[in-house]
């Protein structure tokens, strides 16, 4: 199975996981995606991991 290539506004590249974790998407102001965009790169993360961690946290509480 041959990667599928992506390109959006923070990732341009490679998905080697492609098809595994299928693409969501939702709307979010720009503002909060810019603050966790930045945070979540500042920590070495990405905006996926930091929203999937959010939704484990939320749906385990």
């Amino acid at each position: 199975m041959t990667p599928h290539k992506v390109n959006r506004h923070d990732t341009i590249g490679v998905m080697p996981n492609q098809p595994k974790t299928p693409m969501k998407s939702f709307r979010i102001s720009e503002d909060l995606y810019r603050s966790a965009l930045s945070k979540a790169k500042s920590e070495g993360k990405s905006l996926t991991d930091v929203v999937r961690e959010a939704l484990e946290h939320y749906i385990s509480s």
